[in-house]
């Protein structure tokens, strides 16, 4: 599902799965819900599995952030 929605948010069908880092925790993308337009990402903190919700604008810069970094 996530490859069929992901080019609506703005993200890669190739981004499921991808870490980033946000205020110096990991995180990786595990989804995304259609059903919550400002934050339609989920993600889960790599430290404690925690689950979060991120916006599709936050998640770009995010990754290209990481990609720099690399």
């Amino acid at each position: 599902m996530f490859e069929i929605l992901a080019p609506q948010y703005g993200l890669d069908p190739s981004d499921f799965g991808k870490e980033f880092d946000d205020r110096g925790e990991r995180f990786r993308i595990t989804g995304l819900e259609p059903k919550r337009p400002k934050y339609p990402v989920n993600a889960e903190r790599l430290s404690d599995r925690r689950k979060y919700k991120f916006s599709s604008d936050i998640i770009g810069m995010l990754l290209a952030k990481s990609r720099e970094s690399k």
